[in-house]
């Protein structure tokens, strides 16, 4: 395919169509387990903030504190957290990972990881002018989509 810059749209068009396609998608497979991008958000966020209520995932996130809770009763459902009165704060209910919850978080750590490997060993080998004409890129595009981080 030749770099014109139709056949660059075309292929810019493809990606941003995987890309989120693949937000809505994806399903992290951890044995018997399956877990969705908004439960694998909520892990995340219990993870990164393990005494929080729903209504601070919620504001974490920027969902509603619904959302939240829906996800939490399916997550607990699949065994992988467990949710509990928290005693020093009245009416609290926190999220702890069960084994299983950890490990499938941990795995799932681990191939967004390999992932990232993969691809800074792919930059690595890249020619410096290369690399420079895909930072100007990234930054063009940064500067195009919306979102946070501007």
């Amino acid at each position: 395919m030749s770099a014109t810059p139709e056949a660059l749209r075309t292929l810019w068009d493809r990606l941003a169509n995987k890309l989120v396609f693949l937000e809505k998608r994806y399903v992290h497979a951890y044995g018997d387990l399956r877990l969705h991008p908004s439960e694998l958000h909520v892990l995340l966020a219990v993870r990164a903030a393990p005494d929080a209520n729903a209504t601070q995932l919620a504001a974490a996130l920027g969902v509603t504190k619904g959302a939240v809770s829906q996800v939490q009763k399916r997550l607990e459902n699949k065994g992988v957290i467990v949710r509990r009165a928290d005693a020093s704060r009245k009416n609290a209910v926190t999220s702890a990972f069960t084994p299983l919850g950890r490990a499938a978080l941990e795995d799932f750590l681990a191939s967004r990881a390999a992932a990232g490997q993969a691809f800074a060993a792919y930059l690595e080998n890249l020619p410096p002018e290369a690399r420079e004409l895909l930072a100007g890129f990234l930054a063009h595009l940064s500067a195009l989509v919306p979102g946070p981080g501007r």
